[in-house]
């Protein structure tokens, strides 16, 4: 592993808001009425389909939300489904 990754592991987390969250999904290009988004009472972020038959983020759109999160330092979280077996 590279220093600085492991340096960057040792800093606080940020908090974030629903307004710094919102502004951030739509530079990433993302429809935030598209997906299912929240920021807990901690400030950390999560993200994910609003139901298990939505679309998916491209792999741009989830890598520039990630990218976010990481140089912000903000708590990640992902909201998925779980589908039943037929």
């Amino acid at each position: 592993m590279k220093m600085p990754f492991l340096l960057s592991l040792l800093l606080p987390r940020q908090r974030t808001t629903e307004a710094k969250a919102r502004e951030a999904i739509i530079d990433c290009g993302i429809n935030p009425d598209e997906i299912t988004w929240r920021v807990g009472d901690d400030g950390s972020f999560a993200f994910g389909r609003k139901h298990p038959e939505a679309d998916g983020l491209t792999h741009d759109q989830t890598q520039r939300i990630l990218d976010w999160a990481r140089r912000e330092r903000i708590k990640l979280g992902f909201i998925a489904w779980e589908t039943r077996s037929s």
